[in-house]
């Protein structure tokens, strides 16, 4: 492998953000897998989308830019926080339509602002090698809240995907906890869209989570193993966009799904193969348990 990527400043700010990007969303998703709320972060990410949107098709600042995405998805954290009932998830249908929704405007703008459908692209898929050292820092800045977060609230985080009823009992005030999530997950995507484009944002927020489920038996390895995986494939898939010229933020998914496929597969054979052995075994034990049986009863007789 050549490491000789890793002395370019463009590429080392293409890497630091994919993986700032990747560990926060990987260490946001174990939460949302658990919760089963994968739709409602994809409904926040699109909110986001729409809200850059809107700045865009306004011709309005690059701060603007991240205030309108981030205050759209503030919206919508807003009516999880006001109108979800405390029992239930958001209707699944009412959520559809919101995501389509928000994905027609956002492409109607889109359409006709200046740039049109490159701007398009760029919000699907992102420019990670034009990122500026301004962006990576302050990409650093709400990496480490969203880690503070899960660490000062990691008790609560295993209470409330356990049960989260019986933690509302207990005192619990899961709602706030989730208020907290939301907006932190809401600020994490509102500063990558443009840097890694939305597939990338939702591609870390799924693929990590689920690796760390397979591979883990607790809480907290869950999430490292997340975060470990989100470190390895983002730095293999810049490596590939590199070496073979490929798009980076799609290098990087293409990554993601190899090596889950991969783990996973390996994990379901290496399971049917201790399986069987274990029937093998508990074989053996009852054919020595029936010899000794029927020796037992030829001396007795």
């Amino acid at each position: 492998m050549d490491f000789s990527f890793l002395s370019l400043g463009y590429m080392q700010k293409g890497l630091a953000a994919a993986l700032l990007v990747g560990t926060s969303c990987a260490l946001a998703g174990v939460f949302i897998i658990l919760r089963h709320i994968v739709f409602v972060s994809m409904v926040l990410a699109q909110l986001a989308v729409l809200g850059l949107s809107i700045a865009m098709f306004l011709q309005l600042s690059h701060a603007m830019e991240f205030v309108m995405a981030f205050g759209a998805t503030l919206l919508g954290v807003v009516y999880l926080a006001l109108f979800q009932n405390e029992r239930k998830s958001p209707p699944d249908a009412l959520l559809g339509m919101g995501f389509a929704g928000c994905h027609a405007l956002s492409l109607l703008l889109l359409a006709k602002s200046s740039q049109g459908l490159e701007e398009i692209r760029h919000m699907m898929s992102g420019n990670l090698l034009s990122v500026t050292a301004g962006e990576v820092q302050i990409l650093t800045l709400a990496a480490a809240a969203m880690f503070l977060i899960h660490v000062l609230g990691h008790r609560s985080f295993v209470f409330i995907c356990s049960d989260s009823e019986f933690a509302r009992v207990s005192g619990k005030n899961v709602r706030a906890w989730e208020l907290l999530f939301y907006i932190s997950l809401g600020l994490v995507i509102s500063l990558s869209l443009q840097m890694t484009g939305i597939f990338y944002v939702f591609s870390c927020l799924i693929f990590p989570g689920m690796v760390g489920l397979v591979l883990g038996n607790s809480f907290a390895i869950i999430q490292i193993i997340s975060v470990m995986f989100a470190l390895v494939t983002g730095f293999t898939g810049v490596w590939l966009s590199f070496a073979w010229d490929f798009p980076t933020s799609e290098a990087i998914i293409a990554c993601q799904l190899i090596m889950f496929t991969a783990l996973a597969f390996s994990r379901a054979i290496l399971q049917k193969t201790l399986l069987r052995r274990k029937i093998r075994l508990i074989g053996r034990w009852l054919k020595k348990r029936r010899s000794a049986t029927v020796m037992q009863v030829a001396d007795n007789s």
